[in-house]
Formats: structure tokens, sequence, C-alpha cells
């Protein structure tokens, strides 16, 4: 059975810390994934952030640029 997953995050604007003095702009990112099932089998391909958006999770922090996740897995 094959199976797709799109999971979108969104973040608004906001201050990192008491302060108030730096602004941290907000930002979308997508994640997708496909994958296929046949028990005991189950195969995973997933593209977290599809669009390699730039973003910083923190004013310390970047976000993590696209990557890619292949999953084998098998249940016993």
């Amino acid at each position: 059975q094959w199976y797709t997953e799109v999971g979108v995050t969104y973040v608004g604007s906001y201050y990192p810390n008491i302060n108030n003095q730096v602004k941290m702009e907000g930002f979308n990112r997508v994640d997708a994934a496909i994958g296929y099932s046949a028990d005991p089998w189950n195969v995973t391909l997933a593209v977290n952030n599809l669009t390699n958006k730039e973003y910083w999770r923190s004013d310390s922090m970047p976000g993590t640029p696209r990557n890619v996740l292949l999953r084998l897995n098998y249940q016993f």
C-alpha cells in the first residue's frame, strides 16, 4: 500500500529574548514523504525542507537545509 505525507510548519515573527531588541523573521517550511508498506516491510523516502528555505530557528541557530532520508523497516 502506497502512502504520502505533507507537512507545513509556520512560525510567525517573534522576539527571541526578553529585551525585544532583535525581531526574528517568520518562516514556512514544507516537508514531504512517500512510502510503500507491504507487511512486514516498509520503505519511506522523506524530504525535509523541500523548498530548501533558509531560516533561523533562533537568533543563534540556523534552520536545517534540505535533507533526504531513506528508511527501510522490517517489523517482526
